[in-house]
């Protein structure tokens, strides 16, 4: 089959964009022919990335027409299309389109004009009121694999997030003498050697699970914008509550803790390494790339 994947930008990293990156990597290993169809110009780190997939091209929707000149219309089987704006410039060009709605932001909408809509969580689907399965965020656990034991003590410390810092968990490693790392917007290759030397990981849905598969602790909690007068939120260890959290994307906003600096020393202090076989299982199981490019083929009845 041909299936088109689309993102807004191929700049820096981010979720949606990894997501992408997940599933153009399932879908060549299994030999369909991958493209990923681009909005906004120029090539950054995350498209560097994509290009770097053996046999997936990525090119600008604009171009999507002349770079298949000649084929019989619809060019693709198949468009795995997000986020919303993507949809128009694309959804003609495909056979069969599936929206993936990632969140609860406007951008991330769903739209009833595709064949079918896709969400990554129970609450997305839920705030938007649209009927449509949910599908966990892909994870390529090969990309993301653990690359050593744990440490039996904790030296280090990640806040693995796009977003805003959390100042109470670095007040907190300042007075534990603890290092802290701070991932963000880096390319994959830091990004990797950063978890890779942290004990314990803070973040939240997609980084949190990228974090899990490299057999790490981690924390569901972040600082973000869009939490409104929460600040940060946190749900708790990844071991412990990823059935519960999973709801809501293990997003923050189902513990909807408002930790203070003697919460996140009790949570550092509280790190066991033993947590991280759990949580590379529950990736494993739950998120592999493999498995939801397989589930989203089935939805689209492929």
């Amino acid at each position: 089959m041909r299936i088109l994947l689309t993102i807004e930008n191929a700049h820096e990293r981010a979720g949606s964009k990894q997501y992408v990156h997940a599933l153009a990597s399932a879908y060549a290993e299994e030999e369909h022919e991958v493209v990923v169809g681009v909005l906004r110009p120029g090539v950054g780190p995350m498209g560097e990335d994509i290009q770097a997939i053996p046999g997936v091209k990525l090119v600008s929707i604009g171009g999507l027409v002349g770079e298949f000149m000649g084929d019989e219309a619809p060019l693709f089987d198949l468009g795995i299309i997000s986020p919303a704006c993507c949809f128009m410039p694309t959804y003609d060009m495909c056979k069969k389109t599936i929206q993936i709605t990632h969140g609860v932001v406007q951008p991330e909408a769903p739209l009833e004009a595709a064949d079918f809509n896709v969400f990554v969580s129970e609450e997305a689907r839920d705030h938007w009121g649209i009927d449509g399965p949910v599908t966990r965020n892909p994870i390529d656990t090969n990309r993301y694999a653990p690359a050593g034991p744990p440490r039996s003590k904790l030296t280090t410390v990640a806040h693995f997030s796009n977003y805003d810092d959390i100042l109470n968990l670095q007040i907190a490693c300042e007075h534990l003498g603890v290092a802290l790392h701070r991932v963000k917007h880096m390319p994959y290759e830091e990004v990797i050697r950063r978890l890779t030397d942290s004990d314990m990981i803070f973040a939240v849905g997609r980084s949190a699970y990228e974090a899990m598969s490299m057999g790490r602790d981690v924390v569901f909690c972040d600082n973000r914008s869009y939490y409104g007068d929460f600040g940060s939120l946190g749900d708790g260890f990844a071991s412990e509550c990823y059935f519960d959290a999973g709801v809501n994307n293990c997003s923050g906003r189902w513990g909807k803790n408002e930790w203070s600096v003697y919460d996140f020393i009790d949570l550092i202090d509280a790190y066991d390494r033993k947590n991280v076989i759990a949580n590379r299982q529950i990736i494993i199981d739950e998120h592999d790339h493999r498995k939801i490019a397989n589930e989203l083929l089935e939805v689209a009845g492929l």
